[in-house]
């Protein structure tokens, strides 16, 4: 479902933004005047409208909600009607440095959330920006890194338990400690620690971003948490974060890096991979 959010969000890079619009087609001036909150915000959508009239593009109207409302309603994930606060209240809150994609970005004015955004990966959001731009895709900073303040992830969209358990080898120079429970907190203590080369056992991820995991030793394994972000491709080719041909796998990032990983259902077909130790046929660990 996330992959199917964010290819229908850049299918709709280019249309108007319209307040209280949530992808109607058949629009014109008249119609916008009706929509809009004053003649000056209706004549700034309007110029928009024009614009891409003159391009020949036949466009749909948003407004920043509408955008994010349009496809959860069209694919049942919510049942009616949201704003933007609506839609944070009804999400998981998150931290942005945990951000996957099709999770949605919000700013909060500092009495109340008044627009929404979503995060599509590799730090780009798509959101129906306002009346002189319209949709766009954009750097999530490039209004500066406070300006998106406050993030959510919908339950509905959070990775599901049924992608689990996945096999990773943690290829991170640095240490990742791994902890009693789903938290920093000091009451969430340190069991142990998994290291460059150790191999680990992904049980699940939660909405926070905390994997469970069995770290795997030689001698003893070790069941815990870690903060981590988990990103699977849906491709049968060679990806950035491997070295090996895969069938479907997956990518594990802590404190963003990667972890080589192969899934439990899925066999290793060419050449040797990072995640294992055998040439051919074989499966992790």
């Amino acid at each position: 479902m996330i992959e199917k959010f964010i290819k229908w969000l850049n299918e709709q890079i280019g249309s108007v933004y319209v307040w209280g619009a949530q992808g109607e087609f058949a629009i014109n001036e008249d119609w916008i005047k009706k929509m809009e909150t004053s003649e000056k915000n209706a004549q700034r959508a309007i110029a928009l409208f024009r614009q891409r009239e003159s391009e020949g593009k036949s466009v749909a109207a948003y407004d920043c909600s509408g955008l994010v409302v349009r496809f959860f309603l069209d694919n049942d994930i919510i049942q009616s009607d949201m704003t933007a606060q609506g839609l944070y209240s009804y999400c998981d809150k998150v931290t942005r440095d945990i951000l996957s994609p099709g999770d949605l970005v919000f700013r909060h004015n500092g009495a109340s959330i008044h627009h929404v955004g979503v995060y599509v990966g590799d730090g780009m959001v798509i959101h129906a920006k306002g009346r002189d731009v319209g949709v766009v895709k954009e750097h999530i900073d490039v209004n500066g890194e406070s300006y998106w303040n406050r993030f959510g992830r919908m339950k509905e969209l959070a990775v599901k338990a049924e992608n689990y358990p996945c096999y990773m080898k943690y290829c991170g120079d640095t240490f990742v400690n791994l902890r009693s429970e789903p938290s920093a907190a000091s009451s969430a203590t340190v069991k142990d620690r998994i290291t460059h080369g150790e191999k680990v056992v992904i049980l699940g991820i939660n909405v926070s971003g905390w994997a469970e995991l069995i770290k795997l030793g030689d001698r003893k394994c070790t069941r815990g948490y870690a903060i981590a972000k988990l990103r699977r491709c849906e491709h049968d080719a060679f990806c950035e974060a491997h070295t090996g041909s895969f069938g479907r796998h997956s990518h594990l990032s802590f404190r963003g890096v990667v972890a080589y990983a192969d899934d439990a259902r899925h066999s290793c077909r060419d050449g040797l991979c990072d995640g294992c130790d055998s040439s051919s046929g074989h499966t992790f660990p």
